[in-house]
């Protein structure tokens, strides 16, 4: 056998369970990763960017956090939208936008819809009525 032949071992590279373990795997690491305010702060500007915005996307929620307050890693916000869906604030759509952070140079970024926004101009139609 050569050196350059992985024998007759075959991996298996599709796996609907081990996916799903190695997401949040990957998930639980990012989380812990990050400090305790800055974790806070982007629940916080969440649950702002979904009562005034009918969609939102990761950016939206990093534009309405505090300047100063950062993380070491900048994949953390992918577990603060999942937190805010399981908290019904917001749920995922299948539109994807490009982002607007000069430092991810345009990657996709989810949208996705809120649960918690109420048009201005409905309430104030309702306080007409």
């Amino acid at each position: 056998m050569s050196r350059h032949n992985v024998g007759s071992i075959q991996h298996n590279l599709f796996d609907y369970q081990k996916s799903m373990e190695a997401r949040d795997r990957g998930i639980g690491d990012v989380t812990g990763g990050t400090n305790i305010e800055w974790r806070e702060e982007a629940l916080s500007a969440g649950f702002r960017a979904a009562e005034e915005l009918s969609e939102i996307t990761s950016d939206d929620v990093a534009e309405r956090m505090s300047r100063g307050v950062a993380t070491r890693d900048n994949r953390a916000m992918g577990p603060i939208m999942l937190h805010l869906a399981k908290e019904k604030i917001i749920k995922p759509t299948d539109v994807w936008r490009a982002t607007r952070r000069i430092s991810s140079h345009g990657s996709p970024r989810r949208v996705w819809k809120s649960l918690t926004y109420v048009d201005p101009a409905e309430t104030r139609a309702r306080m007409l009525y």
